[in-house]
Parts: C-alpha cells; structure tokens; sequence
C-alpha cells in the first residue's frame, strides 16, 4: 500500500498555480472543521512508491489496443457474430469525404476513421482524411467542453499510428498535446461528485499514456502520476459508493445528478479505464464494480411507453438511448461479462455511421443478452435511493421511480420521499425536471416549507456522508421485490430544516413514506409525519400533466390512454379549502403541470394514507367498487382491495411501527388471511438470485412443514447460557429466528425481543407462537446480512445457525453485521457445525482457526466448546457442533 502525504488533493495537481492551492486547502480545512467532511483526500505518493510509468508498456499502441490486438484487429470480420452490416456503414463513412467542424462531433469522427484505418490493414488511401482531421484539431480553439474531445482524438492518433508518423508530425501532436493539457488543468474546478470532472480532467488519461517514456515530453510522467491517484483515489471510489458492488460482484448502477448526465460522462470513465488497463495492465474495472451496475439501471430506470429516461433530478425529457450509451456498454458488457449491458446496447439505435466504432472494437457475440421478461420487476439502486417498479416488461406496463437519497451534487433535487408514475404516458410527474429543484415541484410532502436546496458543488472530495449531517437527506428503510408486489419505505426526516457550519439549527421533524406496489394496478401510499411543532403546516403535493377531477376524497385524473384514481383514506375528512389545484409553469423547458396541494390538519403526529389504481382512458379502474375498509384509525388501518387480475388483497398497516405491517392474499395457500405475511422491514435481496434464495428458505415452512433444524424446543444451549447467567436480561436480537421458538424463550426469561429472519412465512408462524405464549416480541422480515440500518444497539446477539450456512460467501458481511448490532461489552452466543467430525450432510462446518480468524479482531473469545445439536427428539444428540461466546471489544 502507498504512504501518502496528508495533502489536498488539487494542491497536489495544480502546483504551479500557489493562489489556486491555498484556495483549496483554505476550502478544504472550513469544511472539514465545519464537520461536512470526513476525511480529506490525499494524492502525493510517498518516494519509496513505484512510479506508475514503470507500469506503462514502452511499445505502442497503448490506448484501447494492445500491440497484439492492433495486429489482429483486421481479422476480427472473421469472427462469428461479428456486425458486418454496421462496419459497412462505417467503413462508408471512413472513405467518403463528410467533414464536421464542429468540435462535439470532429474528435468522434476522427477516431471512427483511425478504427477503418486499422481494419483496412492500415490503407493508406485513408492517410490524407486522418491527416485532414488532425490538422483540423491541432489549429481549432476549442472551449471546456471540446478541448477534452480534441485531446482524446489527438492521443489517439499519436498513439495507434506511432510507427507511422514523421519525427516532424509527432513533434507537432506532442506541442499541441500539451497546450491542451495545460488549458485543461488551469480550468479544472469541479467535485468528484459533479460529471464536469469526468469530462473535463479525466482526458487527461489519454496524453499521459500516449506520451509515457517520451524524451520530448517529460511532463507526461508527473501527469501520469496524477492520473493514476485521480482514478483510483477520487473517480473510482466516486462511482462505486453511489453504483454499489463489491470486488467480484457488480453494483446496482446509479448517478445521483439524472440518467442524462451519467450517459454524458460514464463513457469517458469507462474508455478512461480500459486505456489504462491496455496500456499498464491494470484491470481498473474490477476496482469499479459501481461501474458494473450502469445496464441494470438504464433497463430498469427508463420509461417504458416512450424508452426515456426517469425525469429524477436535472433532466430534459424525454432522453433516450443514443450514441452516449452504446459508446460504453458494449464495452461494460465485455468486460463484466454483463447481459444488461448486452441487451441495452444491442436495442440502442444509432443516428450516424460514426458513432458505431465502439461496436467494433468491443462487441462480444459471446455474451447473451438479459432475458427482460424473466427479471423481477422491482429493482432497488441503493447507492442513490432510487426504486424502480413495474407491472411487466411491455410497452403500456405502469412504471414508477421512488427517491430518497443523500445529496452529493448541484444537479440534484429536494425530492426526498417523492415518486413519478407513468402508465403508456405520464400520469404523476416530476413538474420542473431540468433546474426546477425545490420540493415545491415533487411528489412529495411540505412540512413548514420545502426541503433544503444545497449549492452546485457541495462535496468537494469522495467520502462517506455524516449520518445526520447536512447531506444525509435520504435512506431507504426497507425494499421487497415479490412477484406480487414491490414495497419501498423511505425516511426523508434529514431533508427538512436549515443547517450552519454543519450542524442543524432547525427542529428535525420525521417524515416516512411508504410505497406499496400490488400488480398488476394497485398502489398504496402510506405517510407517518411528526412535525416540529403541532402547529407546523403539512402539506401534500401531487402534481398532474393536466388538470385532474376532484370529488371529496377522490382525484381522477383521465389522460389520453391511462387512467388514475387516488383515495383518500387518511385522514378520513378534510375541509374543502384544504385542497387546493394550481398551474404551474416551472424548469427550463417551462414546463406546464398542474398542482394539487393537500394541506393535513394540525396535529402533533399525522398520517396520509392513499389508494390509487390505474385503468386505461376509456375502462377506469372503478376503485371505490373494489375497496373495503375493514378498519382505521390513525394508529392501525387494515383495507382489502381486489386487483384487476381479480386476487383480493388484506392489508394491515400500523404506525408509528410501520416494520410490522402485514400482507394477504384471500384464498391463498402461501399469503393466506389466517396467516398473513409480515412485510420488509429491512432491505431484503432483490436480484432474481436474491428472489431464488428467499423462495428457497421459505418453502421449507410451506404447508404445515417443518424444517430439521426446528426442533420446536428452545436449544439447549441457549437454555444453558441463561441458567448460568452467561447471559442476562436485557435487550436482545436473534439472527435467523425462524419460527421463533428461541425468540419467544428469551421474552419468557425477561429479554426484550428482536427477531430477524429472511422467511416471511417462518414469521408469520412466529407470531402465531407469540400471541399464544403471551410474550411480545418484535418481529423482523429482513436480510442477516444488510440488517435494518435502524436498528439499535443490543447487549446480546443469539445465532443458532447463521453463522456456519454463510461463512463460506459472506464472512465479512456476517461480522460487519455484528459489529454494526452490538456495543462494547455486548455477548454474542453462536452455535455453529463444527469441522471436527467428517461428513458431508448435516450443518455446514467450521473450523476452530476459522473461528478465531473471524471474531478475533472484534471479539474477545469467552467460550469456543465442542457440544452437539439438539434433535427433534433428545437434546444434544445430533451432528458435532461449537459453542461460541464472544463480548465485543471496547473500542480503540
């Protein structure tokens, strides 16, 4: 690992401007001190450090090609699945004589024709159109946004045609290159979380790995260094934070600034990243696994009946898929091996010729496109707060976005807890897109004004957000994707309110929001807001393309193709003035909606609770026909809907406990009435591997059936660690809790209960075994593994069988989650199959020097015993086993 200097890190690139270092340094300790920041970056590297130029192979070419695929590229024609038609199109081009000057389009152009170049084995018919695109590019001005073009079109030549170029013309790419260089740095001023630093410094990639080892350019090396810290200390951890992911594992996807302005870099970053892993060998993409998610989130973030991107954040809809995208996910696709990457591209069109030479260097006929059709429907991208949820794959499907997220960039909205629906055209929208950001314009909530608007660059450097802190506006509580529902809760209380120097000055009100999806129709709406004071107003927006009918409780809003109905269910009656309607004209595109503005009553704690169904313009969904009351009260309301698929659905919804609201589904042998199913309160796995693991412990407690490993008595050695007083009453949490037999005995010895498991039929049965006990526990449909980020901490952890069933994928995970539940001083008890006795059925095993590996760092190991499991009939009689209890460690 590196030893770095404690230095800004622009005072490390701009060393010959001082004015412009102390002004960054200066900016940086106000706001570390202002307790904004976590951590300062730091970029200088340490002399005993191996310069990175070593790194760089001496030989050209260097940027996207290998001297070996320079000499095999000609030949890739001959390759199964190559896309021949396209490179006739392209090749058309290349030999014609179409010329544009201006500087968006001249750099593209230039390198669609380097590309033939090098198909056509190097033709030197095509040497004079190069020869032109260069001079044009060596004379043209340029501006911030085309220097970067014109520099990443130059290094290219410079590089792919080396051996072929004159002394003289090199000499004239290498002065050219570096007034470009130096125009750039001097402009360069944006955060790691604003796209302009992408744009607009990331470039600088290409000059320094063209020109590495260069006696005539000796400059390159120092910014080859930059280069080097700039991607992997400020670009790299920038995309992974918000796109998720894990080495070896692909993140979600995700750009906090709109889906317009990640397609407006992420194409730069990724040809940034493959010509240093071509020219240095240093595979960067398995750095970025954030990168990995960007088809997954172009699949599930874009409108279906008009293929445009989510109106979230600055945004000018509609935009769509163009030259952008398949810029880089051909390449994305080749390098994750990924299959939404595959599919987007592939259905991508492309307007001119000379935007498909990245399908040339990088398509890869190998990689099968994602099948849309079998994928859930619901997908969380959790690095940004956003959740996409759909009825189907078609064209007319009804797709929505919900948003709550941290804030990071200017680009951004006070859209915390708001939500956009559409239905084969837009139905609730976002009512400023591009420059309006003020809550005022989202579907969400006023609660004594709009939420905070933050400047354009609010974060200067990558790094975690202070929970509580200025940016942390946003969380998503819980998400569950199921075939037959998508529910995402979001806590958007940190959004509201002034902060000074980092800390709040106004009284924190709370603010959860609730989004249930039934599909194929149905969405529920549930709201639970304490204001500052009672006396603070409330206010509900909904926002129209045109004006909607309303009639007492009921908005009706009928559109030229799809229909929508919302009820209102909480509060039960509102005075006519409550409600008001308003145009709106709002954004850069000035943009017509209409506003519906609720105002709830004073009080000091509120709900909002609606039904909405959607129909087509000329069948409307009829929803008062199709819904019952069963009971409400501010605390509990419990409803029944029927669906348009014709399944009726129960629903009890309670507050301010929103984690124990429950679900069922009438003449269902699964999600039954007299067994409804507790929803997430946690984020559950989402992916359709996550969905298959979920399906899979459930159906173990399907129809009455009991899985091995529920004995129906509490285990013995729980029973043990109480009678000598390893553990004591007090506050609680069983990992893996199952049908609750172990939970409910810790409630009867006088603990207070929390119980956690990912089956939610095992937790229905659980809570059945509770209300006849008499015990309360609190019960949890969640992951072990992302445990409810809500959670507090507890004296004592039990595990009777999570531990040995994840180790082996997820260790890291599993211990991140005890540290995250305990305090220093709290007991874990863990019984766990033990390796000592040989097998292969039973438990999974572990070893003890894997035990001690695990918890050593954390825990202080008070008991590791070999003991046995218990059996359904006698006590300690089953497979070899350990008994582990550990005490957190107090902290260093």
């Amino acid at each position: 690992m590196k030893t770095c200097r404690r230095e800004s890190t622009r005072a490390a690139v701009f060393t010959e401007n001082a004015l412009r270092q102390k002004v960054f340094l200066l900016i940086t300790l106000a706001i570390t001190a202002s307790g904004m920041l976590l951590w300062r970056p730091t970029l200088v590297a340490s002399e005993s450090a191996p310069p990175i130029a070593e790194k760089v192979r001496r030989e050209h070419p260097r940027i996207w090609l290998t001297p070996e695929d320079w000499r095999r590229l000609p030949f890739r024609r001959e390759q199964d699945g190559f896309p021949a038609k396209e490179y006739e199109d392209l090749r058309r081009f290349a030999y014609s004589q179409s010329f544009n000057p201006n500087l968006w389009v001249t750099p593209d152009q230039a390198i669609a024709t380097l590309v033939v170049f090098l198909m056509e084995k190097q033709d030197p018919a095509l040497r004079p159109r190069i020869d032109r695109f260069t001079d044009y590019l060596c004379t043209a001005e340029g501006d911030s946004w085309t220097r970067l073009r014109m520099l990443k079109a130059l290094a290219i030549t410079y590089d792919w045609l080396h051996p072929l170029l004159s002394p003289k013309e090199k000499d004239r790419l290498i002065r050219r290159m570096q007034e470009v260089v130096e125009v750039m740095k001097k402009q360069y001023r944006h955060s790691d979380y604003n796209n302009h630093v992408y744009l607009e410094y990331g470039p600088l990639v290409y000059a320094a790995l063209a020109l590495a080892h260069e006696e005539a350019s000796p400059w390159a090396t120092e910014l080859l260094a930059e280069c080097d810290q700039m991607l992997k200390q400020h670009f790299i951890p920038t995309v992974n934070q918000l796109g998720g992911g894990k080495p070896g594992q692909k993140g979600e996807g995700g750009w906090h600034e709109s889906m317009s302005y990640f397609s407006f870099f992420a194409y730069e970053l990724a040809h940034q990243m493959e010509a240093w892993r071509t020219a240095t060998g240093e595979d960067l993409f398995a750095m970025c696994p954030g990168l990995g998610g960007a088809g997954r989130w172009l699949l599930y973030c874009t409108r279906p009946f008009d293929n445009s991107f989510a109106p979230i954040a600055d945004i000018e809809t509609p935009a769509r898929w163009g030259h952008q995208e398949t810029a880089y996910l051909w390449l994305l696709a080749q390098r994750y091996r990924d299959p939404f990457a595959q599919w987007v591209a592939n259905h991508t069109p492309l307007r001119y010729p000379f935007h498909i030479w990245p399908k040339i260097l990088w398509f890869d006929a190998s990689i099968r496109e994602v099948q849309r059709e079998s994928l859930p429907t619901g997908c969380l991208f959790p690095g940004v707060g956003w959740a996409s949820f759909r009825s189907d794959w078609g064209p007319e499907a009804i797709w929505g976005v919900f948003v709550c997220g941290d804030s990071f960039a200017g680009h951004q909205h006070a859209d915390q807890n708001s939500f956009v629906l559409s239905a084969g055209e837009e139905l609730l929208v976002d009512a400023g897109q591009y420059g309006a950001k003020a809550a005022e314009f989202h579907n969400t909530l006023l609660i004594g004004g709009g939420q905070r608007v933050l400047g354009n660059d609010p974060r200067q450097f990558v790094g975690p957000t202070v929970p509580g802190g200025p940016f942390d506006t946003g969380d998503i509580l819980a998400f569950q994707e199921n075939p037959r529902f998508t529910m995402v809760v979001g806590d958007a209380s940190n959004a509201y309110g002034r902060f000074e120097k980092g800390r709040r000055i106004d009284p924190r009100p709370t603010f959860i929001r609730r989004l249930l999806f039934l599909k194929p129709d149905v969405l529920v709406l549930d709201d639970y807001v304490v204001p500052p004071t009672p006396a603070t107003p409330v206010s509900v927006l909904f926002h129209f393309p045109q004006a909607p009918a309303i009639d007492g409780d009921m908005i009706r809003y009928a559109g030229a193709r799809s229909s929508l109905e919302m009820l209102r269910i909480w509060p039960p009656s509102l005075p006519a003035e409550a409600i008001a309607v308003s145009e709106e004209v709002a954004g850069q595109q000035k943009r017509r909606s209409v506003r519906v503005t609720v105002s709830l009553p004073s009080q000091s704690v509120q709900r909002n609770l609606w039904v909405m169904a959607v129909g087509k313009a000329d069948h409307p969904p009829h929803l008062k026909d199709r819904l019952k009351i069963l009971s409400a009260t501010a605390e509990m309301i419990s409803l029944s809907v029927r669906l348009a698929e014709g399944a009726t659905v129960q629903l009890d919804l309670p507050l301010p406990d929103w984690t124990q609201a429950t679900i069922a589904y009438e003449g269902d042998p699964i999600i039954s009435t007299d067994r409804p199913w507790p929803l997430a309160a946690g984020v559950l796995p989402f992916t359709a591997e996550g969905l298959a693991l979920i399906e899979r412990w459930d159906r173990a407690y399907h129809a009455g059936n009991r899985p091995a490993w529920d004995t129906g008595r509490p285990s013995s050695d729980l029973r043990q660690a109480i009678a000598e007083k390893w553990l004591q009453p007090g506050r609680a949490l069983e990992l893996g809790c199952g049908t609750g037999t172990n939970a409910i005995y810790l409630a009867e010895q006088g603990f207070d209960v929390t119980a956690i498991d990912l089956a939610p039929t095992a937790l229905a049965i659980a809570r059945d075994k509770a209300k006849k006990a008499g015990v309360s526990v609190r019960w949890l449909l969640g992951d072990v593994l992302n445990p409810p980020s809500y959670l507090p901490k507890f004296d004592y952890v039990y595990d009777r069988g999570c531990y040995h069933g994840v180790r082996r994928t997820a260790a890291a995970e599993y211990i991140a989650t005890l540290r995250r539940v305990t305090k220093p001083g709290s007991r874990v008890l863990i019984l766990a199959g033990n390796a000592n006795e040989p097998g292969t059925g039973g438990p999974p095993r572990v070893r003890e020097e894997e035990i001690r590996e695990d918890f050593s760092r954390d825990f202080h190991i008070l008991r590791l015993e070999p003991t046995r499991f218990d059996t359904p009939s006698s006590d300690r009689q089953g497979a070899l086993a350990w008994t582990i209890l550990l005490e957190r460690k107090a902290t260093p």
